[in-house]
């Protein structure tokens, strides 16, 4: 088994994580997940069964795993998980509304109309870096170069 990466990234004002491992050779497949305060939005899967007798396996699976990672990423900062996004976003919101309509009615009119406008701000970035804020630096530089020279300096 591989060690996977993890990576915190900053996009729309929202903090994602990405997380890639390996499942070991009895299973022989990569999985990259892409998650939302703790939610997974979307998770990408790929067996490697056709390398796990080669002599160089292990170069082969990391390759394949630091691929599938860096697509991951990318999907994300060129909006390709757009919809999905908006539908965790959204579920996460009513999910919170329907908690605080238990509190007493005056009460929970000012409650819920904070939480709405602050749902997504309950996301907690842990000590990882953010891979760069797509609005201030995706339209100066290459995407792929970005990203790129990121992992390239932590993985």
């Amino acid at each position: 088994m591989i060690t996977g990466f993890n990576h915190n990234i900053k996009y729309k004002d929202i903090i994602f994580h990405v997380q890639t491992e390996d499942s070991g050779e009895e299973r022989a497949h990569i999985i990259t997940h892409l998650f939302i305060g703790g939610n997974i939005i979307f998770s990408l899967k790929n067996s490697y069964k056709n390398v796990v007798n080669a002599s160089q396996m292990r170069t082969i699976v990391k390759t394949m795993m630091e691929q599938q990672h860096k697509s991951v990423l990318k999907g994300l900062l060129s909006s390709k998980y757009d919809k999905e996004i908006d539908k965790m976003l959204a579920h996460m919101a009513s999910s919170k509304v329907k908690k605080l309509n238990t509190v007493t009615e005056p009460e929970s009119v000012n409650i819920i109309e904070q939480e709405k406008k602050k749902a997504v701000a309950h996301l907690i970035e842990d000590k990882q870096k953010s891979i760069l804020d797509k609005n201030k630096k995706a339209s100066e530089e290459n995407l792929d170069d970005l990203i790129l020279s990121f992992l390239e300096d932590n993985l």
